[in-house]
């Protein structure tokens, strides 16, 4: 397109319409001269070969050859000379086949000369227009420093003479619409010539953030950056350059956005497909950490090719937040693949597969009732992790933390992750790699002692601790408290527990239950009195039988009889 301009002969036609004999020449007419002599200050030129008129020298920029023919402007005479004007004849002519160009649609060639406010100005022999930047090209342009110089074909959309005279002219002019057009003869071609799967040879046009632009014969096609090489995150000018001319194939024809899809690498054999015919899972292959994310760490196994190991394939035991804690981009690590998925075109690899997996030997390693050592690695609102030799990590839960009543409270008061704890295995499901400790598990059972020393039937002595709406509980040593139910503080119906005991009494208590699963004593005063008043009537029985009476014997039958 930028080869096409104004018909080259339209100065010589507006210069032969402009002829005239001498007889007939008018101030502002513009005729052909022939130059016949240059001087100091004058070009002289010879309108008619009668008479000569002369041209002031600083009017050209280049001065013409003796001989050559010139347009020239009558401006005035002086002393009988005529005076001529090359600049005046110029310019008229200029806009004589800028005002033709505009109404006859028809495409002129201009020099683009600078930038200004939203545009450019555009030099049309010897007249300057504006172009907007937005009518300089098809896409986007930031900047016109690359058209700054060049020559390009332009369409005159606008030309307004100013209220100033000739002098003042409005002229616009666009690119755009020249290209939109040949876009639209191009852009036809290329789908009626090409389909899918043809190569073509194109010159790079423009490398962008996207991808690169390639020019197929006129028409701009793309080559989106996973087309560039089968290696990931390259970047394309590593590959290709502007103005370089490349081979590429067509994946994609849209003919209703009128885009066409290239790629550069589809020319290349694909190193994945060469990959799986060489690698089968359970290889060990070496390779380069090239990228780290939350979820893993990208492998490059070979040029284009990258597998990824999952966060969740780094460790048998640690639990790693994320892949930094272990790995760095660069580092160099043997893997195993895990996996090769074919269709989506992806590789899984294992890093622990590498490692002795402590899991595999729980029962060997913590059996129950083993004692270990660890070092406790978190704490949460149900327990403590413990992390064990070999990495492995087992709970404490709290219910496993102490036997005393509140053992378990505020466990970040009294646990810092990072120390050391002694613990005791207490389950172990191997399948599903769980461990249970216990911390109190360490020691004896105070409510087995207490079952020992004080079984159920059994009389003692306590001390009221607190009082409930329920009853009152009693401390019975080693840190265990019993309770005395409020329905067996008295024979009687007991309404308020304040009434019969009170925090800080010495009572004597009958032990009448001892739960180990709920970790739960029962007291109970009323049968205390009851095995009592029993006893009391055996004894009285028993003296009856002998004979044998004393005083207080019969003050208590008095009382029983009441």
């Amino acid at each position: 397109m930028e080869n096409m301009s104004a018909q080259p002969e339209v100065f010589d036609q507006l210069a032969e319409m402009e002829k005239a004999t001498p007889q007939e020449l008018h101030k502002g007419q513009i005729v052909d001269g022939l130059v016949v002599q240059i001087d100091d200050s004058f070009v002289w030129v010879d309108v008619d070969s009668k008479s000569e008129g002369r041209i002031p020298k600083d009017e050209f920029e280049t001065l013409p050859e003796e001989g050559s023919t010139i347009a020239v402007r009558l401006e005035r005479s002086e002393d009988g000379i005529p005076v001529f004007s090359y600049k005046r004849a110029a310019a008229e002519m200029g806009r004589r086949k800028l005002k033709k160009a505009f109404e006859e649609g028809t495409v002129l060639r201009g020099k683009v000369v600078r930038e200004v406010k939203s545009g450019v100005r555009v030099d049309f022999g010897g007249i300057e227009g504006y172009v907007p930047m937005r009518l300089l090209d098809i896409r986007s342009v930031q900047s016109a420093e690359y058209y700054i110089g060049q020559e390009f074909d332009f369409k005159i959309i606008e030309f307004a003479q100013g209220q100033r005279g000739r002098n003042s002219l409005s002229i616009v002019a666009s690119r755009r619409e020249l290209l939109e057009a040949e876009r639209e003869q191009k852009t036809d071609e290329v789908f009626s010539r090409y389909q899918v799967g043809d190569e073509v040879e194109g010159v790079v046009r423009n490398i962008t953030k996207s991808g690169v632009f390639v020019d197929i014969g006129g028409f701009d096609g793309l080559i989106r950056l996973d087309d560039l090489a089968w290696k990931r995150g390259v970047n394309p000018r590593d590959i290709v350059n502007p103005q370089q001319t490349v081979r590429v194939r067509i994946v994609q024809m849209d003919p209703e956005t009128k885009r066409v899809g290239l790629s550069l690498k589809d020319l290349t054999p694909d190193p994945f497909v060469q990959f799986c015919d060489e690698v089968r899972d359970g290889d060990v292959l070496q390779g380069t950490v090239v990228k780290l994310e939350n979820f893993g760490a990208f492998v490059r196994l070979r040029d284009g090719i990258e597998g990824l190991l999952h966060i969740s394939e780094l460790s048998w035991t640690k639990r790693i937040g994320h892949p930094k804690e272990v790995l760095s981009v660069g580092s160099t690590i043997d893997v195993k693949i895990l996996g090769i998925d074919y269709d989506e075109r992806r590789i899984s690899l294992g890093f622990r597969q590498l490692q002795d997996n402590p899991y595999d030997n729980l029962e060997r390693d913590f059996a129950i009732n083993t004692r270990h050592t660890g070092r406790i690695s978190r704490i949460t609102e149900f327990g403590i992790f413990v992390e064990l030799p070999n990495g492995v990590e087992g709970l404490v839960r709290k219910e496993d933390i102490g036997w005393e009543r509140g053992a378990a409270n505020d466990l970040e008061s009294r646990f810092v992750p990072g120390e050391m704890v002694e613990v005791r295995v207490i389950n172990l499901d191997a399948r599903k790699r769980k461990i249970g400790l216990g911390i109190k598990q360490l020691q004896d059972n105070p409510l087995e002692v207490f079952r020992f020393s004080h079984p159920v039937g059994s009389r003692m002595t306590g001390t009221v601790t607190r009082i409930v709406d329920f009853g009152a509980f009693v401390d019975v040593g080693s840190g265990l408290e019993g309770l005395i139910h409020i329905s067996n503080l008295a024979e009687k119906r007991v309404e308020r527990v304040a009434d019969v005991v009170k925090a800080g009494d010495t009572v004597e208590v009958k032990v009448i239950e001892i739960d180990s699963d709920k970790n739960k004593i029962g007291l109970s005063i009323k049968d205390l009195n009851r095995d009592t008043e029993r006893e009391t009537i055996s004894q009285m029985r028993g003296g009856e039988e002998s004979g044998t009476f004393r005083l207080g014997d019969v003050l208590d039958l008095s009382k029983l009889s009441d």
